[in-house]
């Protein structure tokens, strides 16, 4: 997986490493993923730790993980967090779309509109 140095020991999130056109593109790459693999979202919350619903909001591109975060879903979908994000700009730089500011959740789960 892709380690990157956390600054003041935050979690820093995908948009910091990885161009905003990629982030809507994450989500839906974990979906298919996780559905290949078999798994639901709530063995996904299982294995990672997380709760169900935040399964379904990254998936939804309406919340950007954390990298622990993104390392914690790829682990246990075995596979690298640099396999998705390089997928994620693939997919961006042949098909953007922006979504609108009022459509992102931020991480205290209130719209941003």
């Amino acid at each position: 997986c892709v380690k990157v140095q956390q600054r003041n020991g935050t979690n820093m999130n995908f948009e910091d490493v990885v161009r905003p056109t990629s982030i809507p593109f994450i989500g839906p790459i974990l979906r298919r993923i996780r559905v290949d693999r078999g798994h639901t979202q709530l063995e996904m919350a299982t294995l990672t730790g997380l709760r169900q619903n935040y399964i379904h909001y990254l998936e939804c591109s309406a919340r950007c993980p954390s990298l622990d975060t993104m390392e914690r879903i790829c682990y246990s979908l075995n596979i690298s967090v640099a396999s998705v994000i390089m997928e994620a700009e693939m997919l961006a730089s042949s098909n953007p779309r922006p979504i609108p500011e009022r459509e992102l959740i931020t991480s205290n789960g209130r719209s941003n509109a």
